[in-house]
């Protein structure tokens, strides 16, 4: 049997040594052809593997830009298949439109509009719930300091430390009664921001127009920090002329 090396030493008849070191020669060399044998088979699964991956992926790839790079660039039609399952059955509504482009154009961009907002909902229902979850904790922050500063007013002066008492004793009270009130003022401040930022459609993209007119600045204000620019390069040329001459003089007077 393979690898199976039993042998009798009193057969061997003096050949032991020889028999050893043949056999070590040879369990060595089979080894190191088995393990190349091995690395050969990983190699070239590997090569095979790597070259059916990059097929597959140019295939995907080019399934991906047909499907939706196309669609993307007619906007009447490519509403119908850019939107995943279970939001294309929404699509369903755009088939009686689709014999007239421009009818088709039209509902396509109020589908867009609807799906988006509908995808939304769930962003809007979560940013509800975390303001909810962090409203109290920050209440609970906001009292926890004003008792806090309740505490350090009494460690002051017996006249100034009564007064920032009863003025910490005054905020606490008022917190608690419109702190509550504030939460929610706040909330619905954030919420109303937030769905502003939805309704930017297109992103907050700003024309050069608007970058020139942001970076603009006034004739007046440009010929002002020229001047302040002049003084001050003026001043520091005649500290440094100053400075040179002092030193030339003192340089002279040492020889």
């Amino acid at each position: 049997m393979v690898a199976q090396y039993n042998y009798d030493d009193e057969n061997m008849k003096g050949r032991l040594i020889s028999h050893s070191v043949l056999l070590i020669f040879h369990v060595c060399f089979t080894n190191i052809i088995l393990l190349n044998y091995l690395i050969a088979i990983l190699s070239s699964t590997y090569g095979k593997m790597r070259i059916s991956g990059i097929f597959a992926f140019k295939v995907n790839l080019y399934s991906y830009c047909e499907r939706y790079m196309i669609a993307f660039k007619d906007r009447a039609y490519g509403e119908m298949v850019i939107h995943p399952p279970p939001l294309s059955f929404l699509v369903a509504v755009l088939l009686p439109f689709s014999f007239s482009r421009a009818t088709m154009k039209k509902m396509a961009k109020g589908v867009s509009f609807a799906i988006f907002w509908i995808e939304n909902i769930v962003y809007i229902v979560l940013f509800i719930a975390l303001e909810i979850l962090i409203s109290p904790i920050a209440f609970g922050k906001i009292w926890w300091k004003m008792i806090d500063m309740l505490k350090t007013s009494a460690f002051d002066g017996e006249q100034d430390g009564k007064r920032a008492m009863c003025r910490s004793c005054l905020y606490l009270i008022l917190w608690f009664f419109t702190g509550p009130f504030i939460m929610i003022w706040i909330l619905l401040l954030d919420l109303i921001n937030f769905i502003v930022i939805l309704t930017h459609h297109d992103g907050f993209i700003r024309t050069q127009e608007q970058e020139k007119a942001e970076n603009k600045i006034d004739d007046e204000l440009k010929i002002r920090i020229y001047n302040e620019i002049r003084v001050i390069t003026i001043s520091w040329f005649k500290k440094i002329h100053k400075y040179r001459e002092r030193e030339i003089h003192l340089s002279t007077e040492r020889h």
